[in-house]
């Protein structure tokens, strides 16, 4: 996604089907990805998403969320 509106628009659908989501076995892949990709996006407005999975269940999403948050403060 090049586009700055639509990385908002991207980075905004993912944010809201992260807060959605539950903490099922089913769903722990697909955290790991969205928390990468907010990070991917480089849009600041995810940060306070992503720290918030700091504290996932899960040790992957809880690193997927550190790599992005990394990727996010390089971008700025």
């Amino acid at each position: 996604v090049t586009l700055p509106g639509l990385r908002n628009q991207a980075s905004n659908q993912i944010q809201c089907w992260l807060w959605q989501m539950t903490g099922d076995e089913v769903s722990v892949a697909l955290r790991r990805n969205m928390v990468l990709a907010l990070g991917k996006l480089g849009n600041a407005s995810v940060e306070k998403v992503l720290r918030s999975h700091l504290t996932d269940p899960d040790p992957g999403v809880r690193l997927h969320a550190e790599a992005a948050l990394a990727r996010l403060n390089q971008s700025c």
